[in-house]
């Protein structure tokens, strides 16, 4: 019976105050709670689960709820520490160098006390109404904090984690204040990239296992408190608490949670986290960027294929901590390591140092050539072989140089390809992963956003620089060698000079043979988007110079026909070179507008 209608009923009977059953009733209330609560330490020491649960509702049943779940918590932290302290004792018997045995432990532990508190808060429900189990869950979650924190500061110490993630913390401090500061160049020495001393590689091949068993704790614990939070939120909804007592009871909540040692200890692991896995990303990319082996196969240095895996590892590992900053934090960081080491310091480097130069004259020490003379319209013209390269892997000093030039051109658009692999693969598990958190959706799909463009904005200006440098360095030199014999022609011919003329210029067949063979060491390394574009470089060029050489000659009537009918056959061969079906209808274009230009040029400059 409630104790405010035992008041009631006692003033309603006060005027015989001889006889007041009411005054029995609750002596008799008084004598059952002590009994119960003997009764209780009794069933407790026994460990009668039965009679513990059947007593809970017992103390409802007498007006005593706070008492009973008061006690039950008592019982249930009881339970919880016994079982603890026993995995615990059984862990420390084993060897600690197992894998994960921290992990593993704290696993045991949170999973045993979420089923404890599933299987015991029903009768919590069920014998005591709703809106008590925030009551439950606080004091067990101080048994949880204790043991929790016990097992952490375990694994700290053997792994000596303090001093480890400090020294960690400095050295990824100083390599972004290196960079930083470094005036002098754009770029870090490679020669410190391939100084293995520099790269710490048995320090990572130790890292890593304690970054998996710190993500297993935090991911672990992250479940857990998830799990206690929704079943005190569904509790509290149950009481149709009016708004004011609804927030003031979820803050209440939240403010306990926010000040617990296990939400505390896993801010904790996400910092030390944080700091093995950027050193780790750094290290590992690193030391790939120290590898100079090609893949002959597609001709792309083979560290590419390698620095995306390792990105893509560390940054799926992030998203297993659940924590949205700490992910954006390392999708920002590998943004940064990707830039600085592999685009700017890596393939900046050989870009920046440019295709080298003297490869026409490591050409003529492979082909015998000759040299054109032009002679009057009476004599005939010969042409000559112009320089080229068969090889870059065959002849001259700067032969591998060259080579890695065109290697890194591969490597770029291979390193684009990889991003936007990168990229599908980070939306798309970020989709599974937030799809009812639309806030953090947001601030992460803006993070793959950003690490998106910015890459891919540095690596398109590094290929358009390099096609930039190969028109200025080695096209335009080409076309104008191939083009020398055609500015020693004259075209003001007479009729009757026109068969000696016809028998000996043979400058297109000529320049269409050199053309191949210049573009052949080319076409043998680079990939197929990329021969494409070096192509269309080339064909852009050749038109424009032939166009300002064809403005300062003069043409005969009889002439223009003849050079008509031999850009028609210049055509004709482009158009059975081995090109791609894109270039093949560049080419096409190209010459087809060129011969309408040169018609018409030829036309007006008819003598």
């Amino acid at each position: 019976m409630e104790r405010d209608i035992i008041s009631l009923i006692s003033r309603l009977s006060a005027d015989n105050p001889d006889n007041n059953p009411l005054t029995t009733l609750d002596d008799s209330r008084q004598i059952l709670v002590k009994m119960a609560v003997e009764k209780f330490d009794e069933y407790v020491s026994k460990r009668d689960e039965k009679n513990i649960v059947y007593l809970l509702k017992i103390f409802f049943l007498l007006g005593e709820t706070n008492e009973g779940i008061r006690r039950f918590s008592i019982y249930l932290c009881s339970y919880i520490s016994n079982k603890c302290e026993l995995l615990i004792t059984t862990n420390k018997s084993s060897s600690q160098s197992s894998e994960f045995v921290s992990a593993n432990l704290i696993t045991e532990i949170l999973e045993f006390v979420a089923d404890t508190l599933k299987n015991n808060s029903m009768y919590v429900e069920t014998y005591c109404g709703p809106g008590n189990i925030f009551g439950l869950v606080s004091s067990v979650h101080c048994v949880v904090d204790r043991y929790v924190k016990c097992v952490v500061e375990r694994f700290y110490a053997y792994h000596h984690l303090d001093e480890l993630c400090s020294m960690l913390k400095k050295s990824n401090s100083n390599s972004l204040s290196s960079k930083r500061h470094d005036s002098s160049a754009q770029s870090i020495n490679r020669d410190k990239i391939l100084d293995s001393s520099e790269l710490g590689s048995d320090r990572v091949l130790v890292i890593e296992p304690i970054i998996v068993e710190t993500l297993q704790i935090i991911t672990c614990s992250e479940l857990y408190l998830r799990f206690i939070q929704r079943r005190i939120s569904a509790d509290i909804k149950q009481c149709n608490l009016a708004e004011d007592d609804f927030k003031k009871k979820s803050n209440k909540i939240s403010k306990f949670f926010e000040n617990s040692q296990l939400v505390c200890q896993v801010q904790d692991l996400l910092s030390k986290y944080l700091n093995l896995e950027q050193y780790y990303l750094r290290v590992t990319i690193m030391k790939a960027l120290s590898s100079d082996e090609v893949d002959k196969s597609n001709n792309v240095w083979c560290f590419i294929d390698d620095v995306f895996f390792i990105t893509k590892k560390s940054l799926i590992r992030s998203l297993s901590s659940g924590n949205v900053d700490t992910i954006c934090a390392m999708v920002n960081h590998s943004c940064s390591i990707l830039i600085d080491l592999m685009v700017n310091d890596f393939l900046g480097n050989i870009i920046r140092t440019g295709f080298p130069s003297g490869w026409v004259q490591d050409a003529y020490s492979y082909v015998q050539n000759s040299v054109a003379v032009a002679g009057s319209l009476s004599s005939s013209s010969s042409i000559v072989n112009a320089p080229t390269v068969s090889s870059f892997n065959m002849i001259g000093p700067n032969a591998l140089a060259r080579y890695h030039f065109l290697v890194t051109l591969n490597s770029i658009e291979a390193s684009q390809k990889n991003l936007l692999s990168l990229v599908n693969h980070l939306e798309s598990e970020l989709n599974l992963l937030y799809q009812n958190q639309e806030i953090n959706s947001q601030k992460l799909n803006m993070c793959i956003t950003e690490l998106k463009v910015s890459i891919s904005d540095q690596l398109q200006a590094l290929l358009d620089s390099a096609f930039e440098h190969l028109s200025t360095s080695v096209i335009q030199s080409q076309v104008k060698t191939l083009l020398n014999v055609f500015k020693s022609l004259k075209y003001d011919l007479l009729e009757e000079d026109l068969d000696v003329f016809a028998a000996n210029d043979r400058w297109i067949e000529s320049c269409i043979a050199h053309t191949e063979d210049f573009l052949r060491p080319f076409r043998s390394v680079l990939s197929t988007e990329n021969n494409d574009r070096f192509v269309l470089i080339l064909i852009n060029e050749i038109l424009h110079q032939l166009d300002q050489l064809i403005q300062r000659k003069s043409f005969s009537r009889v002439s223009s026909i003849l050079v008509t009918m031999e850009y028609f056959h210049f055509d004709v061969h482009l158009c059975l070179t081995p090109f791609s079906f894109f270039i093949l209808n560049s080419i096409q274009s190209f010459f087809f507008l060129f011969k309408i230009v040169w018609s018409y040029s030829v036309r007006e400059r008819i003598s």
